[in-house]
């Protein structure tokens, strides 16, 4: 909507761009975007139409995102995480709960989890994460900035701080979420088979290849099936290009105290479709986030300001302006 009240008041303006630009809406981008987004690039590769860049909704202006900073930074996702689901499943014999082997099927899952996630897949201080940081640096506290300025030295301090959190942690590992676990239909009866759905999200650079690899050989059980399907991580777009200045500074304009910086978005979004026919991807939401705002979000009471959404039209105005040459 913010979109259209943006181009609804540059066209009453008389505004006349100097260069084409498409505005695209798909309607199913929380199951994927097949029939929306995809569809949509499928026809646009029809006609050999490509794009400096595209932007789709992502990340925020969040107060107090970065440690040693005071101002809101605005994160512009550059690439996002892949998902990927793995399944471990084991199926033996089951029996009577009275008599019980030792290792049971469910027993043996568990054992897989929490190997998982005692064990965690390697964290990594580089790419879009590595950018947020350098981006925001020279507005840290003086002792931050340090850190910052010497990260070859204090890299294992600096990661062992972001791990402290969930969300700074995912910015520099894939991460792993077990999400559904099925065994058993009675009480008294020992399953004869069990098994588990893990939900990943994909560092750049990381492979499902190797995901797999690393899930065998951390769990050790050669009676347990791995399987996994899903996507990798999206290419990761520039941060040093027009295409991510005009956004930055746009941003700028209407939220004035702002810093903007790249980062790596951890959701998913249509942008992913648009790797094929265009030279960079972006994801920003213009908006300024609360930490009650993010609470809400997908959930009971979800809203927006009548000021953030003044300011997300003000934010398209200004965007198309910036990029119009």
């Amino acid at each position: 909507m913010g979109i259209l009240e943006a181009v609804q008041h540059l066209v009453q303006q008389g505004f006349e761009p100097k260069r084409d630009m498409y505005f695209m809406f798909g309607f199913d981008e929380e199951i994927g975007g097949a029939e929306g987004a995809k569809a949509i690039v499928d026809l646009l590769e029809q006609r050999n139409i490509t794009f400096e860049y595209v932007l789709d909704v992502g990340g925020a202006i969040v107060e107090e995102m970065v440690p040693g900073v005071s101002q809101p930074v605005g994160v512009v996702g550059v690439s996002e995480k892949g998902s990927a689901t793995a399944e471990l499943s084991i199926e033996g014999s089951g029996g009577h709960s009275s008599q019980p082997n030792d290792q049971t099927n469910i027993g043996r899952i568990a054992s897989a989890i929490s190997k998982l996630e005692e064990t965690q897949f390697k964290e990594d201080l580089q790419g879009p994460g590595e950018d947020l940081f350098e981006f925001v640096a020279p507005e840290m506290s003086f002792g931050m900035k340090y850190v910052f300025a010497n990260k070859t030295v204090f890299e294992p301090i600096i990661e062992e701080i972001l791990l402290d959190q969930p969300a700074s942690a995912a910015l520099i590992r894939t991460t792993i979420a077990p999400t559904i676990f099925q065994a058993g239909e009675q009480y008294n009866a020992l399953p004869e088979k069990a098994s588990a759905i893990i939900n990943l999200r994909v560092m750049p650079g990381d492979s499902l290849r190797d995901i797999k690899q690393f899930i065998v050989n951390t769990i050790d059980d050669p009676d347990i099936q791995v399987t996994i399907t899903g996507s990798e991580a999206t290419k990761v777009s520039a941060s040093d290009s027009n295409a991510f200045q005009n956004v930055q500074q746009a941003a700028r304009n209407v939220h004035h105290d702002s810093i903007i910086a790249p980062y790596l978005m951890f959701a998913g979004s249509d942008a992913k479709h648009y790797e094929r026919i265009s030279e960079d991807t972006y994801r920003f939401l213009p908006a300024l986030i609360t930490s009650e705002d993010l609470q809400r979000m997908h959930g009971t009471n979800e809203q927006i300001s009548v000021e953030n959404y003044v300011n997300a039209i003000k934010f398209f105005i200004e965007l198309i302006q910036e990029s119009n040459h």
